[in-house]
């Protein structure tokens, strides 16, 4: 049980920091514009429409796959790696799609007639669906790390991800608004993505021989 203990207390607790962010988001989208908080808060369902399906879908599968299927930790670092190298190529592509298919989706979730009156509201769709890209690498690199049980990083990441939040929504929406937000989140994910593979290189390959 202390094992255990051990290694799910740093995910419960990174878990626990990213789950601020989005009240932090809702704090200042209600100082931006009335209706803000509705705003962002569909369209976080965009968002978690893909994350929730597809996207945990392949997380579970590859944290399963990982798990049940011990190897040396270079050889998860391989895998991982090959799998980032074709993330980042069709991001090529699915970043454009995914931005401006936020004005389908907002459509959709919104109603035209919301979309129509406050342009805003697609651009902040749009981010968040862009967001989708660095949260799937990212998400790949911890389940790396828990597979072999290296979660302490995890927290570190989580810290960091809330902290880069509130850093973004702040300087953001001074520049460009409410999409700013979305745009926050775009940067936090990128960042926690860009953390998450330097610590499973470090922990998933052993130093050279010297």
């Amino acid at each position: 049980m202390s094992s255990v203990w051990r290694t799910t207390w740093p995910v419960s607790l990174s878990m626990a920091a990213a789950a601020l962010s989005p009240i932090v988001d809702r704090v200042v989208a209600a100082g931006l514009m009335q209706g803000g908080v509705s705003l962002v808060e569909y369209g976080e369902k965009a968002y978690f429409l893909l994350v929730g399906t597809v996207v945990a879908g392949l997380q579970v599968t590859v944290l399963t796959h990982w798990s049940s299927n011990p190897k040396d930790g270079r050889g998860m670092w391989e895998e991982l790696r090959d799998m980032t190298k074709l993330l980042c190529a069709a991001s090529v592509l699915a970043v454009p799609a995914l931005f401006f298919s936020g004005h389908t989706l907002a459509s959709a979730i919104m109603g035209t007639r919301l979309t129509a009156t406050v342009p805003e509201a697609a651009v902040l769709t749009g981010f968040y669906l862009v967001a989708i890209i660095p949260y799937t690498i990212g998400g790949l690199a911890v389940r790396a790390l828990m597979a072999r049980q290296r979660t302490r990083p995890i927290l570190v990441l989580g810290i960091v991800k809330l902290g880069a939040n509130i850093v973004g929504d702040v300087t953001l929406t001074s520049w460009v608004g409410l999409p700013g937000i979305s745009l926050a989140t775009v940067a936090a994910e990128t960042l926690v993505a860009l953390g998450a593979l330097r610590y499973a290189h470090r922990d998933l390959t052993p130093p050279a021989a010297q």
